[in-house]
Formats: C-alpha cells, structure tokens, sequence
C-alpha cells in the first residue's frame, strides 16, 4: 500500500475518533498522535507514531509545550508544489495531509492552564493550508469524513475549505472566550461576540427574508432564558421577538406571585396580576380582549389545569412559562397549533444588543428596582396606599411599553396602553380611548410615564378622563407647569428620577 504521509490527531474529544483515523490508516497514511490522543487510538487498536519521534523530545513544561516544532508545523504549511515537497524532502520530513485537532473545553473551565496554544496554531496552519490539508475540529465530523473516504480517493476542494471555515470559527470562538475572561469590563471592552446557530427561521419578519436564531455563548448567555420547547411548529423570527419582550414583562413583575402578559408586535396589549394564574390571565385579557387574537402570552407561574381551560379559548400563538402541569398539557395539546415554551423567567443578560446599519449598539440591561418606593412626591396630594400599588405594577409595566408609552392601570390589571407614538399626548389620548374601548372603569386608576412630559396637556387629558395618580420620571423644564396642571386637576403625581425608553 502507497504510504501517503502523515495524519495528524491531537483531540480533546476523543470518543469515536477512532473511526477517522481507522480509515485513514486503511488508505495508507501514518497516524501521528500526540501522547493522550496516541495511547487512547493504541488502546482502540489502532497503529500510533507518536509526534516525540519527529521532534525529537517529549512533551516539555508538564505538556505545555508538545507540537510546536518545525518538524510539525514544515509539513502542514508545505504547499502542493515541487519546490516546498523537494524542501520537506532533503530535510527527511514527509507532509501532513490531515490535522485532526479541537480545543481544551474553556468555555465550561476558565482557568489559565486551558488556554490552548499548539492547538491552535495546528488548527490555523491546517485551515491556511487548506489546499492541500484536511483539517477536522468537531467532532461530529470524524465520522462525515471518514465516510466520505470510502467515496473518494482525496477530500474534494470544497469540502477542505468549507472544514477551513469550520476551523477558524472555532479558533475564533475560542479565542472570544478568553478574552472575555480576561477583560470582563462589559461595553468597555467588548470585541469578539461568538455566536452559534441554533436552528434556521423559515423566514424573517417577511417571507421575502431569510432568518436564523443564534445563541450568544459569552457569560453562558441562554436565548429566551434556555427555552425547551414542548409543542408546535418551531418559533418564528417574530414569535422570537414578542416571546422576548413578553418575557421581558413577566421578568418585571416576578415581585407578584401570579402575573400574565400578553404581547402583541412588541408591545403587550394586557397585564395583569391575580390570586391565581388563571385570573392573571383573565385581568391581561380584559385589558385588551380584540389586540389579544394572535397574540404571545408568558407568565410568572406555572401553568396548571384551570389556567390552561381559560387560555385554551383564546388564540395564542406561543405560550411561556417556566412549568406546565401534565394536565395542562393534555388540554393544551388539543391546540395543535399553540407553541407552548418552557423557559427561565427569572434569566437576564448584562448586556443587550441590536442591530444597526453596518454595526451593533451595545447597553448594559434596563433593570428596575422599588422606584415607586423611593420616588418623591411632587404634589400637594399624596398617593394613597393603594395608589402606591397600582403606579408599582403601572410602573414595571410601561418599563417594557415602547416609546413614547402611557400605562393606565389598576392595581391588578392595565387598563389602556398607548405605546410607540411620536408625541406623548397622543398615547395619552390612545391609553385612555382603548379604556373606554373595552368598557374598564378609568375612574381611581392610575397612570404611568417611561419619560418626561414635556407639556401639562397629556396630564391634564389623564386626570379628566379620571386617573387618580401618576408616575413619570420628572426632568423637564416645564416640570413646574406639569406639577401646577396635577394639583389644579386634584391629583397626585410622584418622581422617579429614572427613564425607561423603549426604541
């Protein structure tokens, strides 16, 4: 048989690698191991020259330092022609055709000693070389390229360089890791953004748009909080996003035991809050009953039999929560259709990003507190207790409404949200035209504000239709007007001092 040179194997992943090396081995070529991934292919049976008997030495530095010779790397990065082959020749090396290398776990083991070095250099010199070497990182493809060897006589072209690309993106991958490790300063110092794919979107926001979900692998980073999905078709680019922002909500309101959101395009259309997840639901579904047809619904609590009968007769899109009884399931199950997602509620990224033209904008979360608790009373009359609780639950609420965002509520459901207009007025006349729609009592409900009000109109519009007290950062330079329309209309007015904009 033609001896073909050498293959090349130093795998942290070692289970089945056998299979590869076993076929290169019928097709001629040497295994060059280094002395972990040797002994394991020798116990496996199959024949091992150890890298020591081309460099010369064993490993050094409590093998830190193993493949990192030239006698190693001569071979990998000789190109496919007669002047570099001549040269591997006279100096009585042969080439290495395959490099069947992967990485010390960092990801899942920070620590100093599993930062790979001659790893990575043999992946690198591999992938640049790509012409000519094979270069295998994951180990889900020991078993592809093995098999593709008993098609072919050498691995096509585009199979080399795509197996290339595959080896860089994991040395990138790595590298984000350790850097991210080593300078944990947030947006300061944010570089390297590895990122796996999930799985393929049929289409994005519109069917002429191709999409994909990715996981963020930085701080463990989970999408959705590490969602399971138990039922449906899989999530769409925009039940991605609503189930986002429905999580968002909940999230907020984890300070009351039983809360349901319902979100619709990215703004929830009804919150509410109950004794039980059933009336939760039914206080959100109250607050905007037609907007809820379609909608994404996610809850603190678990769902159980009683919830599940009542949200059954709505049509949900995705349903959230972080558990859902065997019973509830059964009901559930009966709607083919509803993508019922088990998730974390309770996760949060430090950081978030988006997407603009030719780059990313970056911020650390919006996370919220007891701002009602602490905010200053700016009126003559003071919220009652039961004021105090409702601008609390208005408050986490508008916190996830889109700018400009009004929240009217009670203090177990919202009433009106006006949410994403151009003026604040506006989603003042929108908050309290949508109360109306749907027949909730607006007198004694309060109101919350994610900013400023820059005139006392959107005031004057709120207190007249009957809210009672209102909520709203301050800061304007017509405060002073705002607080004179609250006290001429006989209502109380509390200052955050913080904003929640939502773009």
């Amino acid at each position: 048989m033609e001896d073909k040179g050498f293959a090349l194997f130093s795998v942290f992943y070692k289970d089945q690698v056998e299979f590869l090396a076993k076929k290169l081995v019928d097709r001629g070529y040497t295994i060059l191991a280094s002395r972990g991934t040797g002994e394991y292919l020798q116990r496996q049976g199959v024949e091992v020259s150890f890298i020591e008997n081309i460099t010369g030495f064993s490993d050094l530095l409590e093998g830190r330092v193993k493949t990192l010779h030239p006698n190693v790397f001569a071979p990998i990065l000789a190109r496919n022609n007669e002047k570099d082959l001549k040269e591997l020749s006279l100096l009585g090396m042969k080439r290495i055709d395959f490099v069947v290398v992967n990485l010390y776990p960092f990801s899942s083991n920070r620590s100093v000693e599993m930062i790979d070095i001659g790893g990575v250099a043999l992946i690198r010199a591999a992938a640049k070389n790509f012409d000519r070497v094979t270069v295998v990182v994951d180990k889900e493809d020991y078993q592809k390229v093995g098999n593709l060897l008993d098609k072919v006589d050498k691995i096509p072209l585009e199979v080399r360089k795509n197996l290339a690309y595959k080896a860089f993106v994991h040395t990138s991958r790595y590298d984000a890791y350790i850097a991210h490790w080593l300078r944990s300063d947030g947006i300061k110092d944010l570089h390297l953004i590895p990122l796996e794919k999930v799985y393929d979107l049929r289409y994005g926001e519109n069917p002429s748009q191709r999409a994909a979900l990715y996981r963020c692998l930085l701080n463990d980073r989970k999408v959705l909080g590490g969602f399971e999905q138990l039922q449906g078709k899989k999530l769409s680019y925009n039940n991605i996003l609503d189930s986002h922002f429905a999580i968002r909500i909940v999230r907020d309101l984890l300070c009351y035991r039983n809360a349901v959101a319902i979100v619709k395009h990215g703004n929830p259309c009804g919150v509410g809050i109950g004794s039980s997840v059933k009336e939760a639901f039914e206080y959100a579904l109250a607050g905007d009953p037609l907007s809820a047809f379609g909608s994404v619904v996610a809850s603190t609590r678990t769902i159980d039999l009683e919830a599940a009968k009542s949200m059954k007769k709505l049509f949900i899109e995705v349903l959230i929560a972080p558990e859902f009884t065997k019973e509830a399931l059964a009901i559930l199950s009966e709607k083919k259709n509803l993508r019922i997602v088990k998730t974390d509620i309770e996760y949060s990224d430090p950081i978030e990003f988006r997407s603009v033209i030719g780059g990313v904008v970056v911020q650390d979360q919006d996370r919220i507190g007891d701002e009602i608790i602490t905010a200053s009373v700016v009126t003559t009359r003071k919220p009652s207790p039961d004021e105090m609780r409702a601008l609390d639950f208005a408050w986490r609420v508008v916190k996830n409404v889109k700018s400009n965002a009004i929240v009217i509520a009670n203090h177990y459901q919202t009433i009106g949200i006006g949410a994403g207009q151009m003026s604040r007025v506006d989603s003042c006349k929108i908050a309290v035209r949508k109360a109306k729609e749907n027949r909730l009592k607006i007198e004694g409900t309060v109101a919350a504000s994610d900013a400023f009000f820059p005139f006392s109109d959107g005031v004057e519009i709120l207190a007249k239709a009957g809210v009672s007290a209102i909520a709203q950062p301050g800061g304007s330079k017509r405060d002073a007007e705002v607080i004179a329309k609250a006290n001429e209309m006989g209502i109380s007015m509390v200052f955050t001092g913080i904003r929640h904009f939502l773009h």
